[in-house]
């Protein structure tokens, strides 16, 4: 099983010291440090609004010293969020979104589409056929579907994953009223996992705010992913990732805990273990902060300006 593991987002203010160099050098690029590191990105601001070709360009140019990177681009959150029918404004944003796509396509670099639905987005025939007309309108790309209510994950929709080919991500997350665990069934040929962390008080204060009528600023709701998953942890997460070696041919691996860097940390971990115990490269930086990553790293030191793909 070919393993790749990165996180969801790469661009963090408070990565600087504990990942990124403390000293932000001229020109520096995020992405390129990034890539250095890992070899896979979720791209999550591309929910959040739709980005012409440039910017996918521009990534590309970010990456190119690594020439097994690749980009998980988040579908823009209109069509999971939204009023989920296909329309004049459904077809708009496709076209626009799949213009944006096209220099990844060109490359060979996209990985997939992530389509991310909502914690209450839940199981229904209707769901269902969206799904479908989902399927059916982005044919050509590879999607993998998030669905966090616990109603998807019954014989009835099972099923329909089965008999459509779905890849449905393995999520981690707090377990809380509706929400799905770690339900590796589900794992298609190719298998997408996402760790949110197991920060329960933090979720479950963002869904009381939520039910209020109230929303929280963005460090309210980056709260809930400020979680680092401790050695019992990946154990488990370890051996559930094994289990499914043999059912998958490629694994994408996304941690989300980003809050201070913990996604960077359990992200070298776990790639790591999955590979056997491999030594994994790391900047100095990270491990000054995670003494504990020392065993399993070799350290870059990244304090000193110049090309970081010199060996």
């Amino acid at each position: 099983m070919e393993i790749f593991a990165g996180t969801a987002g790469w661009s963090y203010a408070d990565w600087y010291g504990p990942f990124y160099p403390k000293k932000k050098e001229k020109n520096f690029s995020e992405l390129e440090f990034y890539s250095k590191f890992f070899d896979i990105v979720e791209v999550n601001s591309t929910f959040y609004r739709l980005f012409p070709p440039s910017a996918a360009e521009k990534w590309l140019a970010d990456v190119e010293k690594n020439p097994r990177f690749v980009f998980i681009v988040k579908l823009f959150k209109e069509f999971t969020h939204g009023k989920r029918r296909r329309d004049e404004e459904f077809v708009k944003n496709r076209e626009i979104f799949l213009e944006f796509l096209s220099p990844l396509i060109e490359h060979r670099k996209l990985g997939g589409i992530l389509v991310q639905f909502s914690e209450y987005y839940g199981e229904s025939s209707t769901a269902r056929e969206y799904i479908s007309l989902l399927l059916d309108e982005f044919h050509d790309y590879p999607l993998f579907f998030e669905l966090r209510h616990t109603s998807w994950y019954t014989e009835r929709p099972k099923e329909f994953f089965h008999q459509n080919e779905i890849n449905v991500a393995v999520i981690d997350q707090p377990q809380l009223e509706g929400m799905v665990g770690f339900e590796t069934e589900v794992l298609g040929k190719i298998a997408y996992v996402r760790l949110h962390g197991r920060n329960s008080e933090m979720w479950q204060l963002g869904r009381e705010n939520l039910r209020q009528g109230k929303e929280g600023d963005k460090p309210d709701r980056n709260a809930r992913y400020n979680y680092i998953y401790n050695n019992s942890e990946l154990d488990e997460i370890e051996a559930k990732l094994l289990s499914v070696r043999d059912k998958c041919s490629r694994m994408y691996l996304i941690l989300n805990n980003h809050p201070l860097g913990k996604a960077v940390v359990n992200a070298l971990q776990l790639v790591s273990r999955l590979r056997g115990g491999e030594e994994v490269k790391a900047p100095d930086t990270v491990i000054r902060f995670f003494p504990e990553l020392a065993e399993i790293t070799k350290s870059t030191n990244v304090s000193q300006p110049g090309d970081l793909f010199g060996e």
